[in-house]
């Protein structure tokens, strides 16, 4: 089954291109139906998130979600202190056993953020060993073409020695 398809230059959506048609006239014709350009009305916002802070009109790019009371912010309000969380007020009865809820974050954040940096060097090891075992595929792949490309060579010149010395008695030519 030949399905070919290539790519619009103004909107990158993809184009079929049928059965041997030309696929410059595919893309004209796409075009000049009505190709969405990517910078009019009809794209997607990129700042979609506004900020929950009463009074700021900032929209962000990713959204920033408060810990605590789980709406987005802004950069400027995404601390608790800066947008007066409604949950910051009131006082976690861990705190009010006397033991620090802070502290226990401070260390379990840390804990996440070490796994997660040991999890990405993982990552970075697999991907150089792959890296590595795909590049010694390809040398011992050239490696074994060389040395039947050599034996091939030696086989001829070998054959080609062997008839001048029948043909010329018991001369040798090495030339």
């Amino acid at each position: 089954m030949d399905v070919r398809a290539t790519t619009c230059p103004v909107c990158s959506r993809v184009v079929p291109i049928n059965r041997g048609a030309d696929p410059n006239v595919a893309v004209n014709d796409h075009i000049n139906a009505g190709c969405p350009d990517p910078g009019t009305s009809t794209s997607e916002k990129a700042y979609t998130n506004p900020c929950s802070m009463q009074g700021c009109s900032k929209k962000e790019l990713v959204p920033i979600l408060c810990q605590k009371c789980l709406k987005p912010f802004c950069i400027r309000h995404r601390l608790e202190a800066d947008h007066k969380c409604s949950i910051a007020g009131s006082t976690p009865p861990a705190q009010k056993n006397g033991q620090s809820s802070a502290k226990t974050k401070m260390v379990s954040a840390a804990a996440r953020q070490n796994t997660r940096g040991e999890q990405a060097a993982q990552l970075d090891k697999d991907r150089r060993d792959r890296a590595y075992r795909a590049t010694q595929i390809r040398q011992d792949a050239a490696l074994a073409q060389e040395l039947q490309n050599s034996e091939q060579g030696l086989d001829k010149s070998s054959s080609s020695f062997t008839s001048q010395s029948s043909t010329n008695g018991n001369q040798c030519i090495l030339s």
